[in-house]
């Protein structure tokens, strides 16, 4: 009986939920239908035409130009050996062009190295992912014991501070081991093919 009357009031706030969304959605697609977006958009979209003189290109040759583009920035981005974790930060954002550079392409042309790559490229960021959370909890925990109105809140914030330091330097380390034993050779050796 309770089982029942709980689900009948679970049942009740769905649809009360559902139906206020419903107004709302209502509302959006008559903002849409107002203000012509759709058909602005296709305007806006048939407007576009390649810049230059030249032809535009296949979807295939412009993903290659930028696949050639976004290896160049990684190979920048992993050339120097650094404990800094923006300069780890920036890594990380390069592999991630990268890999969506990889993606696209491989849409139209895949292989299996291409997909190991992107794979590879994945616990990349992964790993470099962890750095940074480490590095922007150790930055939050600094600037909110700067502005902490109670003493103990202070002291435990370095605390937290102190700590994700602590963590983020051991997991540099340990990224720097990985990437000098081979993790970072083998990536290099596979972007040059």
């Amino acid at each position: 009986k309770r089982l029942r009357k709980a689900s009948s009031r679970a049942l009740r706030l769905i649809e009360e939920q559902r139906a206020a969304q419903q107004d709302e959605f209502v509302k959006a697609q008559h903002v849409l239908q107002r203000d012509n977006i759709v058909g602005q958009s296709v305007e806006l979209v048939e407007s576009m035409r390649w810049p230059g003189c030249e032809p535009e290109p296949s979807f295939h040759m412009a993903m290659k130009t930028r696949l050639e583009e976004a290896v160049e920035k990684f190979a920048q981005a992993i050339s120097g050996k650094s404990n800094d974790p923006d300069v780890l930060h920036q890594m990380r954002i390069q592999a991630k062009q990268l890999r969506y550079a990889l993606e696209m392409l491989e849409d139209s042309h895949a292989s299996g190295q291409q997909q190991e790559l992107v794979a590879r490229l994945k616990r990349l960021q992964d790993r470099l992912g962890e750095l940074n959370d480490l590095a922007t909890a150790q930055r939050c925990f600094k600037s909110l014991a700067k502005n902490a109105a109670k003493p103990k809140h202070r002291e435990r914030l370095r605390e937290l501070a102190s700590y994700a330091a602590m963590r983020l330097k051991s997991r540099i380390k340990k990224f720097q081991r990985w990437w000098t034993a081979g993790g970072g050779r083998r990536l290099k050796k596979e972007l040059q093919r």
